[in-house]
């Protein structure tokens, strides 16, 4: 049965799975731009509409494309690389996790990539991005 979803449930739903893999992470999916080191690690999960169109003439539903990043950020010593590609992973793991429409709301989400970022200094910071396609109904 196709059912319609909205781009906030998709996101409230990968953010829920990151919580349960980082339950001691900061979610800093409503203010990333005031994260401090003291707040780290910390994620944000954001979406962008990559594509839409309508199921069947006529109708007004709509399949979906998002594209949605998990940035997780982390501070560190010489450790800090493996830790991200680690962080990476485990994103990764959660988000496709079973049941992988994420519990009815998506019929497809499969991983796009992901990237790690590293500052220089004795105490660096880094970033981690997992991103992923989600395709739904609305």
């Amino acid at each position: 049965m196709i059912t319609a979803t909205t781009a906030a449930a998709i996101r409230a739903a990968v953010a829920a799975r990151v919580a349960v893999a980082f339950p001691a992470a900061h979610d800093a999916t409503a203010d990333a731009a005031a994260l401090s080191p003291a707040r780290l690690p910390a994620y944000a999960v954001t979406a962008q509409r990559v594509a839409a169109s309508t199921v069947a003439m006529g109708s007004a539903l709509q399949q979906v494309g998002d594209r949605v990043t998990v940035s997780w950020w982390a501070v560190g010593g010489p450790e800090l690389r493996a830790s991200l590609d680690t962080a990476a992973q485990a994103i990764g793991d959660a988000v496709t996790a079973a049941p992988r429409d994420l519990a009815g709301l998506a019929f497809d989400v499969s991983p796009a990539g992901a990237d790690v970022v590293l500052e220089a200094g004795e105490q660096r910071a880094g970033r981690a991005e997992v991103v992923f396609d989600i395709a739904y109904f609305i």
